[in-house]
């Protein structure tokens, strides 16, 4: 079995190093322009019928990064790593194609005050010594000069394939290496009886998720907590913003505005590591001890359309939980069955199925019920993972039979 793995370092570049990253940045999402700006106006030639479907396809293919660096106005071009280059103009095929496909928005031309500061480089062959991970913790990149110190937190495994390269708002320096693997395939277990503690999650607000056994994973809520911290900073940064209007200077050259959008990335980047770590715990715990687990399909971005959730779900991000969930599971041969969002997992009374409980907004506060067929008395959130399991453990065995 072969699969990607992705280590993340942060290196600490010296100024020439600095200056020349900079530089592949920015000619790397000017890569990404030139070819959105080529495949826009070839399309609409398309649309208006001064070319052929054939012709079409044609001239987006006879396009290659070779054919801007021919042109005197471009050629700062060929000083930077033309690996990154190519895969500039990959990401933008891959992006028209989706959009396309339906699968993605059309895609929008980066600019440099709000597109991520990244770029991408691999090696050049198999064999090739351009990009490497040195011992002592120095990093060889394409173009750059002399090594980049690097710290090392894990000792990576396989063949290493590629380099992304980003500046974090904050001022941080930080690598994902890419490693190639080839590894056993998992055993994968695909009868229900020989699957250890099958459970099913409800996933809530208030905390992150409820077992089908009783058992918690609270919810930090760290963007809460930081939230007057956060606007504090906010504070602070409107005020000198508008000191540099009434004295009618350009922010690039308030020093302190800059350190005051500085401590406030810090600030915001402090609460995505803490909530990233809890995540990567809980999902963890959850793929080592149990085989198999249900969960609801929830459609997060349809939720965070109501402004009365929308911060607390951005807070505890289902989304990457799930995700998350999802990869550790196929990587450790576990189940994740997940199940309709539309069905009545909260509703439905775990022991005789009456639909008796909660609906609604309206009743979201009601954390406890009692059924009125049978009078037994539910944990919302603990009932509903039951039933999520139930519903889980029908779905996979009818999916079975259907095999």
């Amino acid at each position: 079995m072969k699969y990607i793995n992705s280590y993340k370092f942060r290196i600490y570049p010296t100024s020439e190093q600095e200056e020349q990253l900079f530089k592949t940045i920015g000619c790397a999402r000017l890569m990404y322009n030139l070819f959105l700006d080529s495949y826009n106006k070839l399309y609409a030639d398309y649309k208006n019928g001064i070319l052929t479907e054939k012709d079409y396809k044609e001239a987006r293919k006879s396009l290659f990064v070779s054919t801007f660096k021919k042109d005197e106005n471009y050629s700062f071009l060929g000083e930077v790593d033309s690996l990154a280059l190519n895969y500039a103009q990959k990401r933008m095929n891959q992006a028209f194609n989706n959009a396309f496909a339906g699968r993605a928005n059309f895609p929008n031309f980066k600019s440099k005050s709000k597109s991520k500061w990244s770029y991408t480089t691999c090696r050049s062959s198999r064999n090739a010594k351009n990009l490497r991970l040195e011992k002592g913790g120095w990093l060889v990149l394409p173009k750059i000069p002399g090594r980049v110190r690097i710290t090392v937190s894990k000792n990576p495994k396989g063949v290493l394939v590629s380099a992304t390269i980003t500046k974090n708002r904050s001022g941080k320096w930080f690598v994902s290496l890419s490693y190639e693997q080839h590894v056993e395939a998992p055993v994968v277990v695909d009868s229900l009886g020989s699957m250890a503690n099958p459970i099913g999650l409800d996933l809530g607000v208030k905390d992150l998720a409820i077992t089908s056994d009783g058992d918690v994973f609270e919810n930090p809520k760290h963007a809460r907590k930081a939230k007057s911290k956060l606007a504090r900073i906010d504070r602070s940064l409107s005020r000198k913003r508008e000191q540099a209007k009434k004295d009618g200077r350009k922010l690039e050259d308030c020093k302190n505005y800059q350190k005051c959008k500085i401590k406030r990335a810090r600030a915001h980047e402090k609460v995505k590591n803490q909530r990233e770590d809890t995540l990567h715990k809980a999902t963890s715990t959850l793929i080592k001890n149990h085989d198999f687990v249900a969960v609801e399909d929830l459609s997060a971005s349809n939720l965070m359309k109501n402004h009365k959730l929308a911060f607390a779900l951005g807070d505890v991000s289902w989304h990457s939980f799930l995700v998350k969930l999802k990869y550790k599971a196929e990587r450790s041969g576990k189940t994740i069955q997940v199940i309709d969002r539309f069905f009545a997992s909260t509703q439905l009374c775990s022991e005789c199925e009456e639909k008796s409980g909660p609906r609604g907004l309206s009743q979201l506060n009601v954390r406890e019920w009692t059924c009125s067929n049978c009078r037994t008395t539910h944990d919302r959130d603990v009932n509903a993972a039951k039933n999520i399991l139930a519903k889980g453990v029908k779905d996979f065995l009818t999916a079975g039979t259907a095999e």
